[in-house]
């Protein structure tokens, strides 16, 4: 999730989990140097308020979802 996206790859929002697209989302943030990115404003701004909460010492790994058929949506997104 934090670094560099891969062009076509999602990373997964550190606090609910869902897929981003790092090119596209304007929700972002930086911790230790590294950007993260999120679904949304509200996980955001928890992220923002509480890094660590959301982070471990696990890396963060990119994902491609494109095999599953499920959509999941974030609590915390507006629409």
């Amino acid at each position: 999730h934090g670094g560099d996206a891969p062009s076509t790859g999602l990373v997964r929002d550190p606090v609910c989990g869902m897929s981003v697209d790092p090119h596209e989302t304007k929700h972002r943030a930086y911790h230790d140097g590294v950007p993260y990115y999120f679904c949304s404003d509200g996980c955001q701004t928890k992220f923002v308020a509480d890094p660590r909460r959301y982070l471990d010492d696990k890396p963060q790994l990119f994902f491609n979802d494109t095999a599953t058929t499920e959509i999941y949506t974030c609590p915390m997104h507006p629409e």
